[in-house]
């Protein structure tokens, strides 16, 4: 479900949204683009254009729309994003990496037993995606095309890497940790009032507000400065605590600690950015939890439940997300909401996706239901919700 790495702390940053193909190699010019201090000390970013990617066509002939980042974790290329058919506007989730062919899993929060696969296989250009979408009994071909217009925001991405010490006497190379920012920042380009309020929101939930209090961070250089430092400290202090030699501080090199940003919607001066954390620090598996914020990019406003619905408006969202969760997990009429979640009710809370024509309530691992059910989404079309719609 979780496409991580053991052994890698990966910090990685999104700023925005637009373009293609991750270069390491791109021009000086890129970084002036940004027109931003990207230097922190020691660490030299790679910096590219081409990362983001806006795709329209079609699946066999259902018109869909894709937002993909590709993202390169030392020596891997990954590619994660969203899709949703036009006609609905329900953001599913993509994973993959690109090797040769670029491959995208579509990530449905189903329990295992009853888990298909659907995916997306074929190539990525500049110019769009040309492939198969299959679930393992149908295959349809797949067109689109990387869209670029006034309505999307243009990004820059930068990369940083620092890495830990080795432990030389565990022979430990191979899984030693590691830190890395990939981030995508507004070009110039960018209306300036719009760039300024993605900046700061958006670094505000990448490190919280007590964080930035902390750091005062307000680049993704000084992100990573924090992380990377935050990161050797950590390091540091076991190793003095209990020594160079002891086994915790072998299994330290074991542990990861990710943040990440895709974007799940972008469109008429809207936009939903997906902050994904992931870690491990011992124990019997690792943690990730998944936060959305909606940018009304027109007013310059994160957009709250109360800017939504109207005052009353629980009781009907609520009836509708029970009807959610049940059609999704097939629970009968009469049959208690425990064959899945903790309590026998569900309720909205303020994590959500939202779109033109639906929202989408994110619940993460041991919020209503267990670690092994994962990341539990609830989706309702917003014209069932007419008569609490402001």
């Amino acid at each position: 479900m979780k496409n991580t790495l053991l052994a890698t702390v990966l910090v990685t940053i999104l700023f925005g949204a637009c373009k293609p193909n991750v270069n390491p190699n791109a021009s000086p010019n890129a970084a002036k683009e940004s027109q931003t201090s990207q230097t922190t000390t020691g660490i030299k970013p790679l910096v590219s254009e081409n990362a983001y990617y806006h795709l329209k066509g079609v699946v066999g002939d259902m018109p869909i729309t894709m937002d993909l980042v590709k993202a390169r974790y030392e020596n891997t290329l990954s590619c994660n994003g969203t899709y949703y058919y036009d006609k609905y506007q329900v953001p599913i989730s993509l994973y993959g990496a690109v090797d040769g062919k670029l491959r995208l899993d579509e990530y449905h929060n189903i329990r295992d037993d009853k888990e298909t696969t659907m995916f997306f296989e074929g190539e990525l250009t500049d110019s769009g995606f040309i492939g198969t979408w299959s679930d393992g009994k149908k295959t349809y071909n797949v067109d689109l095309k990387n869209v670029i217009n006034d309505e999307i925001v243009r990004f820059t991405q930068l990369y940083f890497d620092d890495s830990l010490p080795n432990i030389k006497k565990y022979n430990i190379e191979a899984r030693k940790s590691s830190t890395s920012l990939s981030a995508l920042f507004p070009m110039a380009s960018t209306n300036a009032e719009v760039r300024a309020f993605l900046e700061k929101n958006i670094l505000k939930g990448i490190l919280t507000d007590s964080i930035m209090q902390l750091t005062n961070a307000k680049t993704p250089a000084q992100a990573f400065e924090y992380f990377r430092t935050d990161l050797r400290n950590e390091f540091d202090t076991l190793r003095n605590q209990i020594g160079q030699n002891d086994t915790a501080v072998v299994e330290f090199a074991m542990h990861y600690k990710s943040t990440n940003v895709n974007v799940v919607f972008n469109q008429n001066q809207r936009l939903t950015l997906c902050y994904d954390w992931s870690s491990f620090s011992g124990g019997a598996h690792g943690m990730y939890n998944y936060t959305y914020e909606n940018y009304d990019l027109k007013n310059l406003k994160v957009l709250q439940i109360s800017d939504i619905f109207k005052e009353g408006y629980a009781k009907t969202l609520n009836a509708e997300l029970e009807k959610s969760l049940r059609k999704l997990y097939n629970i009968k009429p009469k049959q208690r909401l425990t064959a899945v979640l903790f309590d026998n009710k569900i309720e909205h809370n303020d994590n959500f996706i939202l779109t033109e024509k639906a929202i989408v309530f994110c619940y993460n691992p041991y919020e209503i239901a267990s670690y092994a059910d994962g990341v539990i989404y609830l989706s309702v079309q917003l014209d069932n919700l007419k008569t609490v719609l402001k």
